[in-house]
C-alpha cells in the first residue's frame, strides 16, 4: 500500500519541533564524504554534489552540476559541431540538451532525503517517497548550469512530514515542488523481490516559461 499525499493532508499534520527542549542546531554544511554516508545513492545517480547549508530539522541548500559527460547525455558527441551554444534552439530544435525534468526532480528528492535523514533518526526504517503534489517547471537546465535546491521541513507527524522546495539556476526558479510526502517504512513491510511494485503518479503541471 502506497500513501498518498490526499492521504495524509497538511492539515492532519501538526508541525513538531526537531529540536528537543528548544536547543539551538548550529547550520553546518555536508563533504561529498558524509553525502555519500547519508545516500545510499551512487555515481553516476548520485545527483547531490554539494551541501553548503544544513540545518537539521529545519532547511537545506545543496547543489549538483549539470555536466554534459552525463549518461543522459550519451549523443552529445553527435552535435556538437550543429551548434556553438546548446542553448540555441534553432540549431537544436527540439532542444535535446535540456537536462530532463525527471532528474531535476530526482535530484531535489535527493536533497529532500539528505536533510530528513539528517534530522529524523532512521532507526531500522527505509526512507520513501509517498507522492509529490504541484511540481511545476519554469525554464529548461544544460550543461554548464549547477543546481541549487532549497528544501525545508514544513510539517512532521511520527513518521511522516511533508517537505517543499525549488531548484534554482544563477538565481532563476527552474523547478518547484509544493509538497512532497516522505516516510520512514519498517523494513519488514518492504515488499517481497517476487512481488509488483507499487507505484505513485506524480502530478505535475507543464513548462512554464517566460
Amino acid at each position: 500500500m502506497t500513501t498518498t499525499l490526499d492521504a495524509l493532508d497538511h492539515e492532519d499534520l501538526s508541525a513538531e519541533p526537531l529540536r528537543p527542549n528548544g536547543t539551538e542546531v548550529p547550520d553546518r554544511s555536508l563533504t561529498y564524504r558524509q553525502i555519500l554516508d547519508t545516500l545510499p545513492h551512487r555515481p553516476p545517480i548520485l545527483l547531490v554534489d554539494r551541501v553548503p547549508h544544513l540545518t537539521v530539522g529545519e532547511s537545506i541548500v545543496a547543489e549538483k552540476a549539470v555536466n554534459a559527460s552525463e549518461p543522459c547525455y550519451v549523443d552529445i558527441a553527435d552535435y556538437v559541431d550543429t551548434a556553438r551554444d546548446p542553448r540555441d534552439a534553432d540549431a537544436f530544435g527540439d532542444e535535446r540538451f535540456a537536462y530532463p525534468a525527471a532528474l531535476i526532480i530526482e535530484s531535489l528528492g535527493q536533497a529532500a532525503a539528505i536533510l530528513w535523514r539528517t534530522s529524523v533518526p532512521a532507526g531500522d526504517g527505509t526512507l520513501v517517497f509517498g507522492g509529490i503534489r504541484n511540481c511545476s517547471f519554469h525554464a529548461h537546465v544544460y550543461p554548464g548550469d549547477v543546481l541549487q535546491h532549497r528544501v525545508r521541513i514544513d510539517a512532521l507527524k511520527g513518521d511522516f512530514g511533508i517537505l517543499s522546495g525549488h531548484t534554482e539556476v544563477a538565481g532563476q526558479v527552474v523547478a518547484e515542488v509544493e509538497s512532497m510526502l516522505v516516510a520512514l517504512r519498517p523494513l519488514a513491510d518492504r515488499q517481497n523481490p517476487s512481488e509488483e511494485p507499487t507505484t505513485t503518479a506524480v502530478p505535475t503541471t507543464g513548462m512554464e516559461t517566460s
